[in-house]
C-alpha cells in the first residue's frame, strides 16, 4: 500500500493544469484523495518547498506566477491552479487542501494489514475509502502506462447527447448528475449509459467532468472515468460510465459539462470482451447481502470453453424511470467461473446512495448491469 501512495503522489510532478485565481499560498498543503491524506506539501515563505510523506522527503522551489503556483522539484515543474479552496490539477484526481483528509495513509495501511480502525470510523466507512483509493490508483496506473496520443476532440451535440467525430457516433442514452455526501466529503457524481451507434469499434479513452458555479465559471474538473464499465465498444454495444469531483466547503455546483469523445481504438487500447448477464435480483431490504449490506445479486454465465477469472461487473441502481442514482463495481479476481456454468455475485450499494435516495424521495426499483473481461496480450 505504501508503494501505491508514493506512486500516486509522485505522478503529479510530471503533470500540468490550467490556472485559476491566486492568493497567499505559503504554508502547509495536504494531498487528499478519497478522504485519505497522501502526504504534505509545505510552501515556505522563502520560496523553498518540501514534499513529505512516510519516511521520504523531496525538496525544491516554488513561486506564485499570477494565477498559478509553480512547484519545481528535481528539475520537474508542476503548475497548480487555485479554485478558491484548493490547489488542483485536471489530470490528477486528488486535491491540495489546507486541511487533512478523513484518515491518513498510515491509518489506511494499518486497516488493510490487521483491520485496525481509526478512532470514530466504522468498518463500512473504511471499506468504502479503501475501495475508492484502489480505484483511484488503478486509474492513475492506466493513465501512466498508456502513451499519450494526439487526436482531434469530438464535437458534442447541442444537448450533449451524442458525440460525433469523423463518422463515429457515441450516444448518451441516459445520464444523471447529482451532488451528495460520500464518506463525509461533498462530491459531485455523473453517471451515464453510452452506446456505440457507429459501424466500427469505439474505445473510451478520454473524459472530462467540469463543475460550474452560478455565474457559469468552471471551478473544478475531473479527467477520469471513475468508475467505468467496458471501454471497448462493438457496434451497438452499451456500457456504463461514471465521473466524480470533490467539492470543498463553501462551493456549489450550479451546472456541469460532461464531455466523452467518440474515438477509435489506438494501438495501445486494451480490448474488452463482454460477458453474459443471466440474472439480476435487487436486494435493498436490511441485511440482504454480505455483512448486512444492501445491493444486488448479479448472475454471470461463462459461455466459453475455459474457466473464467479476472472479470468485472458494473451495476447502475435506477428508479422506475430508469434514471441511475448509484454506480457500483465488483472485480472477480482469482475465483474461477467454470466453463458452461453460472454464479451469482454480490454488488453492494453504497449506503450514502441509499440515504440520499431516501432523503430525496427516490425509490430504487431496478438494476442495469454489465460484465466484461479485459484482454491483455
Amino acid at each position: 500500500m505504501k508503494k501505491i501512495f508514493v506512486m500516486v503522489l509522485a505522478l503529479c510532478l510530471a503533470l500540468t493544469v490550467l490556472p485559476a485565481a491566486a492568493e497567499d499560498f505559503a504554508g502547509t498543503w495536504y494531498a487528499v484523495a478519497a478522504g485519505v491524506t497522501l502526504g504534505e506539501m509545505t510552501l515556505n515563505a522563502d520560496g523553498t518547498v518540501v514534499v513529505d510523506y512516510y519516511d521520504e522527503k523531496m525538496e525544491g522551489t516554488w513561486s506564485a506566477d499570477g494565477d498559478a503556483v509553480n512547484v519545481t522539484i528535481e528539475g520537474a515543474t508542476l503548475e497548480l491552479a487555485w479554485n478558491g479552496t484548493s490547489l488542483y490539477s485536471a489530470q490528477i484526481y486528488y486535491l491540495f487542501l489546507r486541511t487533512p483528509g478523513q484518515v491518513t495513509a498510515d491509518q489506511l495501511n494499518a486497516y488493510t494489514e490487521d483491520g485496525t480502525l481509526p478512532e470514530g470510523i466504522d468498518k463500512d466507512t473504511m471499506d468504502g475509502i479503501l475501495q475508492n483509493v484502489n480505484a483511484l490508483y488503478s486509474a492513475f496506473e492506466q493513465a501512466a502506462e498508456t502513451p499519450e496520443e494526439t487526436e482531434a476532440p469530438a464535437e458534442t451535440g447541442e444537448e450533449g447527447k451524442t458525440a460525433v467525430e469523423d463518422g463515429l457516433v457515441l450516444s448518451t442514452l441516459k445520464e444523471n448528475f447529482l451532488v451528495r455526501d460520500q464518506y463525509g466529503t461533498k462530491r459531485a457524481f455523473y453517471i451515464a449509459v453510452l452506446q456505440n451507434n457507429s459501424e466500427v469499434k469505439l474505445y473510451l479513452d478520454n473524459a472530462s467532468l467540469k463543475l460550474l458555479d452560478a455565474s457559469g465559471t468552471e471551478f473544478a474538473e475531473s479527467g477520469f472515468f471513475y468508475p467505468s464499465g467496458s471501454k471497448w465498444l462493438e457496434p451497438g454495444e452499451t456500457t456504463l460510465v461514471g465521473m466524480q469531483v470533490d467539492l470543498q466547503e463553501g462551493s456549489e455546483a450550479a451546472n456541469y459539462k460532461a464531455e466523452i469523445p467518440a474515438e477509435q481504438p489506438g494501438r495501445y487500447a486494451t480490448e474488452d470482451v463482454s460477458l453474459e448477464i443471466t440474472g439480476v435480483e435487487l436486494a435493498l431490504e436490511e441485511g440482504a447481502g454480505s455483512y448486512g449490506q444492501q445491493g444486488a445479486w448479479v448472475t454471470v454465465t461463462n459461455n466459453g470453453s475455459e474457466p473464467l477469472a479476472g472479470f468485472e461487473i458494473i451495476a447502475a441502481f435506477e428508479d422506475a424511470d430508469g434514471m441511475p442514482w448509484g454506480l457500483e463495481t465488483v472485480t472477480v479476481y482469482s475465483d474461477k467461473l467454470p466453463a458452461g456454468s453460472s454464479y451469482s455475485y454480490w454488488v453492494s450499494l453504497d449506503r450514502d446512495v441509499k440515504e440520499y435516495c431516501e432523503a430525496n424521495g427516490i425509490t430504487l426499483t431496478q438494476v442495469e448491469t454489465y460484465a466484461w473481461k479485459e484482454i491483455r496480450d
